[in-house]
Order: structure tokens, then sequence, then C-alpha cells
């Protein structure tokens, strides 16, 4: 009925919102949040809110968000947004503290720091992110935070992450 006479918009199989609410990212994920603890923004474009992106804004490319294999985003979900969605589980964390530490809430979304998402990224590279942006974006890079990234490296299942970040964080003379 109150769809029927436009008090509520459907989005899908009850969830509703109000015909002038605009539905932000934020509070998409925050939504999301309920059911998959695990998903946070990550790689590049937990990069870009970090403030290292090469040449294109965050606002204007895809958002990419990591969490459980079990809660995938809803359709309704990608067809309000522009994102990506990834399941790869690169960690394996024997300390739940540094998983949750590494995915604090940033401008109202949960975000990987940069360490984490530098790794994520490089699990990207290849498949979703190409080489070169990689070199770019670890071109651009503040110092990392080495006690951080030695204990994500060690929780990391990862190799081809693990011998990735070994070139280009020399290459790049972060270690």
């Amino acid at each position: 009925l109150y769809v029927k006479n436009k008090l509520l918009v459907r989005l899908a199989h009850g969830v509703y919102c109000l015909p002038s609410d605009e539905i932000t990212l934020t509070e998409a994920v925050r939504f999301l949040k309920k059911e998959n603890h695990l998903i946070h923004l990550a790689s590049q474009s937990a990069l870009a809110i970090a403030g290292i992106t090469h040449n294109i804004a965050f606002s204007s490319q895809r958002a990419i968000l990591w969490g459980d294999a079990l809660h995938r985003p809803p359709e309704w979900i990608k067809r309000h947004f522009d994102i990506r969605y990834s399941s790869a589980e690169i960690f394996s964390f024997s300390d739940m503290d540094l998983d949750r530490l590494t995915r604090p809430v940033c401008e109202g979304l949960p975000c990987s720091i940069v360490e984490r998402a530098t790794l994520e990224l490089l699990y990207e590279t290849g498949t979703y992110q190409s080489f070169e942006l990689t070199s770019n974006l670890f071109d651009l890079h503040p110092r990392l935070h080495l006690n951080v990234m030695i204990k994500l490296l060690q929780s990391c299942k990862s190799l081809k992450v693990k011998r990735l970040c070994a070139h280009y964080a020399g290459r790049a003379g972060l270690i």
C-alpha cells in the first residue's frame, strides 16, 4: 500500500526508503555491515581515502569492497553504486585485534588502513589492477608503519602478495 501510494520506494524484499531519500555508499555499507561484519572499503579505494591516488579522484572511481563470501552485496546495492566486491581471504589472523584495528571507520566507512590496503592492492595486481598503476601508487606512498606491515605480512597467506610487496617496496625505497 505504501509503495503503491509512492510513500515508500522498494529497493528489495524487505528494504525500503523514502522517495526523497538519497542513499549514500556510506549508508549502504552500514546496512551491509549488520550481516557482513568483515565488509570494508579496500585496496585502491582505501588508498584513495587516505589521499594516495594516481590521476583519479575517489569519487569518480569504482568503490572496492572486501568482505566474506557468505554475504555478498545484494543486487539493489549494485544497481545504485558502482562497486566491485571481493571475498578474497588473504589474511589468516591469529590476533583478531589486528584484523579489527586494520579496518577502522574512516569518513563513516569501515576502511583498510594504508598498510592493509597496500597488500589488498597487491593481491588485485595483474587481475583487477595493472602493474603500472600499482607501481605508480607505490611511488606516491608515504613511509609505511613497518611494525604494522610486518604483522600483516606474517598473517598474509598469499605468496604473490609477499613477493610483489618485496619487489615494489624495495624499488620505491620503502624498505
